[in-house]
């Protein structure tokens, strides 16, 4: 199963927090073992208390009007 994560527009710090799947979270209590930006291949990622934060890829690699993510 994957869940899908979209962000409109491109942070200027280079990350996304979803603090929705923070660990304990009852939203997503699975394990999550990858992370991939959709266009951009796979990205870095922290799961903590405070939520899931996703480095963000090489702006040449995806398009800043959105960003989406698959997480599984």
């Amino acid at each position: 199963d994957a869940l899908y994560a979209i962000c409109l527009g491109r942070p200027d710090r280079g990350t996304v927090s979803v603090k929705s799947l923070a660990s304990g979270s009852a939203l997503h209590p699975h394990q999550i073992r990858r992370v991939e930006v959709l266009g951009g291949g796979t990205a870095h990622f922290e799961r903590s208390t405070g939520g899931l934060t996703i480095s963000l890829p090489d702006r040449g690699a995806t398009r800043p009007e959105a960003l989406a993510f698959r997480i599984v």
